[in-house]
């Protein structure tokens, strides 16, 4: 891990309180030099006073497909509006929320080439961008681990990464594989002679991994190969495996068609709401699937079948993990269930090891933090206009 550095004075400007019987680290963004050194602090929450208010910030995706970008804090939150399409391409619990959270990991620009970072080294752990304060919290009030680093873009973000390595584990893959994926040409229009003419019209082209996306199944739930693939995923496998490259393919282990056999065997195996009925996992170009529990022991086990399946029989060499991770788990706590899935899914991929704004700035008020869920109480009656 790298080194831990101490900041020049910062101890003149820290302070730990108990909120709610939660940690809360105050820090003032003037104690943090104007470096690239960082601090690794231990705190349930950690609320950094900005004293001007920032240029841009930085918002992180819950997933792919969440937005991930640099923005104008002036302007408000824009959430996916539909919630069929908020279910899953949104981190749900933050997406109608007034101020701009971002998942894991939060910057702001304050003047050009000073950026200044908060990230979280623990599970569950969000940021929010409150009036001219970055606000870090950790979903279950946990204490953990929390890195405030300041300097240029490329600098705070590279110890970022370097310390999530450093916990979780590294990719595989020295370099990012160049993959050819059948969803960006043909979205879920796919087959077996179609695919075949492609992999034969790439020629010496150089991609890295062939990868078959949504469509070579005949239902979410059912991972084996659908009636537009004859001969198989193990022979399709080896066609890809001929030409030098890497077989791809597309899961979505979380995801089940709601009149699929699986869903229709183990309806105790769907995720349900406090009225006990099917959470729908979004919608999709099949329709609106249903999310599976992923704190379900016989779901997890399916998850680790599927990958021994692929690994052992299919042997398809790369997967892509799919929508597994914007199922929409209900309660927080259940992100942390998610290890065990996480697990299976790291089988799949033969991976192997671990994987508001009218406060002024120079007095900045304190107001209600946010709860477990991630809301604070004023902003809970928002919801019912979502």
């Amino acid at each position: 891990m790298p080194q831990e550095v101490t900041f020049v004075n910062l101890r003149a400007y820290v302070s730990y309180g108990i909120i709610s019987g939660m940690t809360t680290l105050l820090l003032d963004a003037d104690a943090v030099p104007e470096t690239s050194r960082h601090q690794i602090f231990t705190a349930s929450r950690v609320d950094l006073n900005l004293t001007q208010p920032p240029r841009k910030f930085f918002r992180h995706g819950w997933q792919s497909w969440t937005l991930a970008a640099w923005l104008d804090p002036s302007e408000p939150p824009l959430p996916i509006r539909a919630p069929e399409f908020r279910a899953k391409d949104e981190d749900p619990a933050y997406a109608l929320h007034k101020n701009h959270v971002s998942a894991w990991v939060g910057a702001v620009e304050l003047e050009e080439d000073d950026i200044l970072l908060v990230g979280s080294l623990d599970l569950s752990g969000r940021i929010e961008l409150s009036g001219c304060a970055l606000k870090g919290f950790y979903e279950d009030a946990r204490e953990g681990e929390w890195l405030v680093a300041r300097g240029k873009e490329d600098e705070v973000f590279e110890t970022y990464a370097s310390l999530l390595e450093s916990k979780f584990g590294k990719t595989r893959f020295e370099k990012p594989p160049r993959v050819w994926c059948s969803w960006y040409s043909l979205l879920k229009w796919i087959s077996e002679p179609v695919l075949l003419k492609i992999l034969r019209e790439l020629g010496d082209l150089p991609f890295d991994v062939f990868q078959i996306d949504d469509g070579w199944q005949d239902a979410s739930g059912y991972w084996e190969a659908g009636k537009k693939f004859p001969s198989g995923m193990e022979a399709f496998a080896d066609k890809v495996k001929a030409t030098g490259r890497a077989a791809g393919i597309w899961l979505s282990p979380l995801m089940v068609s709601p009149n699929s056999q699986l869903a229709k065997d183990h309806p105790d195996w769907l995720l349900r709401d406090e009225n006990e009925m099917p959470v729908p996992a979004g919608i999709t170009w099949g329709g609106n699937p249903l999310a599976l529990d992923a704190t379900h022991p016989e779901v997890r086990r399916q998850v680790a079948s599927s990958a021994e399946r692929r690994d052992h029989v299919v042997q398809v060499e790369q997967v892509v993990q799919g929508r597994a991770d914007s199922v929409p788990l209900g309660e927080r706590e259940a992100e942390v269930a998610l290890k065990g899935v996480l697990t299976g899914q790291k089988q799949l991929g033969g991976q192997s090891g671990g994987l508001t704004q009218d406060e002024t700035c120079s007095e900045h008020p304190r107001r209600p933090g946010l709860n477990a869920g991630g809301r604070s109480e004023e902003d809970r009656g928002d919801e019912a206009t979502g």
